[in-house]
């Protein structure tokens, strides 16, 4: 499956398939006077007798998340500069999302800017290497430092995902099902009845791929974030702040976000759009620690999401909320107004 971007110019194909790496890297590598393989530590070791056995001398990077805070990206630039980095040089960025948002973020920023592709290797990364946002973290919040910058490709070989642990599987659903909320309620009701018993993979790669598309389609309409790319933030908001004060996969918090954004959409809808209870018992089904939910404090949760970038509204915190699958909207809610509808949802649980 080749889905090709729809930009005015610098479009890129995102292949996606069981097996491809091998068969395709060549066609990006071959124009190149220099190849950096920058690759997650933990992705490499799993693979380097295997499907990574043609890379020679890979620059590895700190697993998951640690790849992207600043002792670990101050170290990813300056190997690079040390190993002679040029400006007509292409990085092969091979891991997750955090992988891809530290190395694709080298990439922009080394010689103020050289090539790379992306080779996801996580479910979740089905997600964040569409769209060219490259970002590391700060000690304020996730991805407060960044840069827009587009791959040349991304080759997403379906393979590395049957290495995955259960956390990360969880992880990735989480963003299967935002994509499946913002696209319409039939797939919605597809997904959760594909996955009512669990989730296998070889039941949910056709959901993958709509997912990425649904994350270009609105990437086309909106590359920086505008307008209604801002509806990919869908569960992002409060689903960032539990991230960072938990220690929890990012997907997983984003899932308990979704489900408070479902609550929140019922409030302002002044209607049961969405059947709550039904979403809890699946969500705890999956293994998602939904009932966390009980325990969050509304104010430092709402401290931590006045800190987000998208935040920027004189005390106004940009929401995304569902007036129905398929029909997402941006709102500004008050603190006053959000600490009550956590706090109702806390109770309601």
């Amino acid at each position: 499956m080749k889905i090709m971007t729809q930009y005015t110019d610098g479009n890129y194909a995102i292949e996606v398939a069981r097996g491809i790496l091998e068969d395709r890297i060549d066609d990006y590598t071959g124009k190149y006077d220099q190849v950096f393989y920058l690759a997650d530590k933990n992705v490499y070791e799993l693979h380097k007798n295997g499907k990574l056995s043609f890379i020679e001398d890979p620059i590895l990077m700190e697993q998951g998340e640690a790849s992207k805070y600043f002792d670990a990206f101050s170290n990813l630039l300056e190997t690079l500069l040390a190993s002679g980095v040029q400006r007509n040089c292409l990085l092969v960025v091979i891991g997750g999302g955090a992988a891809g948002d530290a190395g694709g973020f080298a990439a922009a920023t080394v010689l103020r800017g050289v090539d790379y592709i992306h080779v996801p290797t996580t479910l979740l990364a089905h997600d964040s290497s569409i769209g060219g946002k490259t970002a590391i973290n700060s000690r304020h919040g996730k991805n407060l430092i960044g840069a827009f910058h587009r791959p040349k490709g991304v080759i997403y070989d379906l393979d590395f995902l049957d290495t995955l642990p259960e956390p990360e599987i969880l992880s990735g659903f989480g963003e299967v099902i935002k994509h499946a909320l913002l696209k319409d309620r039939d797939t919605v009701d597809a997904l959760m009845d594909a996955t009512k018993d669990g989730i296998e993979l070889d039941k949910i790669e056709s959901f993958i791929i709509q997912g990425i598309e649904t994350k270009m389609e609105h990437v086309l309409r909106d590359e920086n974030e505008s307008g209604i790319r801002k509806h990919l933030n869908l569960g992002h908001t409060l689903g960032h702040a539990i991230e960072y004060r938990y220690g929890m996969p990012h997907g997983i918090a984003v899932t308990l976000g979704i489900y408070a954004a479902l609550y929140i959409s019922n409030e302002l809808n002044q209607k049961d759009t969405f059947d709550l209870a039904h979403f809890y018992e699946y969500f705890r089904g999956l293994g998602y620690p939904v009932e966390k939910l009980k325990t969050l404090d509304a104010s430092d949760m709402i401290s931590l999401m006045m800190k987000d970038k998208k935040n920027q509204t004189g005390g106004l915190l940009g929401y995304i909320f569902m007036e129905d699958a398929g029909r997402a909207h941006f709102t500004e809610i008050d603190r006053q107004q959000l600490t009550k509808f956590i706090n109702d949802m806390k109770e309601s649980l």
